[in-house]
C-alpha cells in the first residue's frame, strides 16, 4: 500500500517538475498539465488562450488508454513485483496498448507543433527574425516593419548603457528581446498575452509593440540587469538565501531604475496618493502580500519607495538589498 501510493503521488510530482523544467529553462511561462489542464503562468492576464488544450486532452486520453490496456494485460501473483503478465496474453488487448501508446507518443513528439509547449529554438524559428547588436539582441515577428525594429533595438543599446549607470554594475554582456507581433502570438509561444515579462536567469526580455519610446522595455530591461546582484536560482531580490521573493523589491527597483516614460514619475503618483489617502502601508508592498494590492498603485509606490532609498542612501544600499 506504501509503495502503490508512492507510485500515484509521482505522477502529479514528475508532471510538476517536468513544468517548472521547462518554465526554467525555456522562454515559456504557460503549461499543458495532464493533472491540472492548462496554465497560463501570469497573474495580471484575465483573457486567457488555450486553443491547445483539445489536442492535449485527446493526448492526455491516449496516455491513459495506454496504462489501462496495459493493466489488463496483468495480473496479481506472489512474485516480488507483486504482478505478472496474464498467459495466454490477449492479442486484442496488445493491439489495443499499442494503439494507445502510439497515439500518445506521436502527439507528446508533435507538442511543439501542436503548441503544447516551446523553445527558445521553436519561438525563435517562429517569430523568424534577428538583428543583432553589441549589447542587444532582438529576436522579432517577420510581420513587424524593419525600421520599428531597428528603432526599438537602438533604444534597447542606449538603455543598457543607461540603466547599469543607474544601477551601479555590470548586467549580462548581451540581452535578447523577444518581440512579438501581437499579445495573440506572445500567449501561443510563451504563455504571457498582455503581460510584458522578464526573465532574469536568462537574460531575456518578452515584449509586444514597437511604440517610441517603448512603454516598458527599460522596465523589464532593469530586471535583467539587477540579476547581476539577485539571489536565488531565479536571480531576483529574494529572502531566505533567495528562496522567497519579494515581489514588492523586484517591481521597486525596475520602476525607479526605468526611464521616465511618463507624465508624472513615481514620486509624483505617489505624492498625489498621499494626499488622497490612497497610499498603501510600505509593510503591505515589501512582501508577498505585495500581489494582494491593485497592481499599478502597488507597482508605483514600490518604485517611489527604491527610488527614494537610491536617491538618500545611494545605489549601493539598494544593490546590496537586492
Amino acid at each position: 500500500r506504501l509503495s502503490a501510493a508512492a507510485l500515484a503521488l509521482l505522477g502529479p510530482l514528475g508532471c510538476i517538475a517536468v513544468g517548472l523544467y521547462r518554465f526554467y529553462s525555456s522562454p515559456m511561462i504557460f503549461g499543458y498539465d495532464p493533472f491540472v489542464g492548462y496554465f497560463s503562468g501570469t497573474l495580471y492576464d484575465t483573457v486567457l488562450s488555450y486553443d491547445s488544450l483539445l489536442t492535449y486532452r485527446v493526448g492526455t486520453a491516449a496516455s491513459l488508454g495506454a496504462f489501462l490496456s496495459l493493466l489488463s494485460l496483468l495480473e496479481r501473483t506472489e512474485s516480488s513485483w507483486g504482478l505478472a503478465f496474464r498467459r495466454p496474453l490477449s492479442s486484442g488487448g496488445l493491439l489495443l496498448c499499442a494503439c494507445f501508446s502510439f497515439a500518445s507518443l506521436t502527439l507528446t513528439l508533435s507538442g511543439v507543433s501542436l503548441g503544447h509547449f516551446h523553445t527558445r529554438e521553436s519561438i525563435a524559428r517562429n517569430l523568424g527574425g534577428l538583428l543583432e547588436g553589441s549589447r542587444c539582441d532582438v529576436v522579432y515577428a517577420r510581420s513587424l516593419a524593419r525600421k520599428d525594429v531597428r528603432r526599438l533595438h537602438a533604444e534597447c543599446e542606449a538603455h543598457n548603457v543607461q540603466l547599469e549607470q543607474w544601477w551601479g554594475a555590470p548586467g549580462p554582456d548581451k540581452i535578447t528581446v523577444f518581440l512579438f507581433e501581437d499579445a495573440e502570438q506572445k500567449s501561443k509561444l510563451m504563455g504571457a498575452a498582455g503581460t510584458n515579462i522578464a526573465k532574469p536567469w536568462r537574460a531575456e526580455v518578452y515584449i509586444q509593440g514597437v511604440g517610441f519610446p517603448h512603454k516598458v522595455l527599460g522596465h523589464e530591461l532593469m530586471h535583467v540587469i539587477a540579476g547581476s546582484s539577485g539571489r536565488g536560482p531565479f536571480r531576483v531580490g529574494a529572502d531566505l538565501g533567495g528562496a522567497l521573493p519579494n515581489p514588492g523589491l523586484i517591481e521597486g527597483v525596475a520602476v525607479a531604475g526605468a526611464p521616465k516614460e511618463d507624465d508624472l514619475s513615481s514620486a509624483e503618483w505617489a505624492r498625489a496618493m498621499k494626499e488622497q489617502g490612497l497610499l498603501p502601508p510600505l509593510n503591505r508592498l515589501f512582501g508577498l502580500s505585495f500581489l494582494a494590492e491593485n497592481s499599478s498603485m502597488a507597482y508605483t509606490v514600490s518604485g517611489a519607495f527604491v527610488g527614494y532609498i537610491h536617491r538618500r542612501l545611494g545605489r549601493e544600499a539598494v544593490r546590496a538589498r537586492y
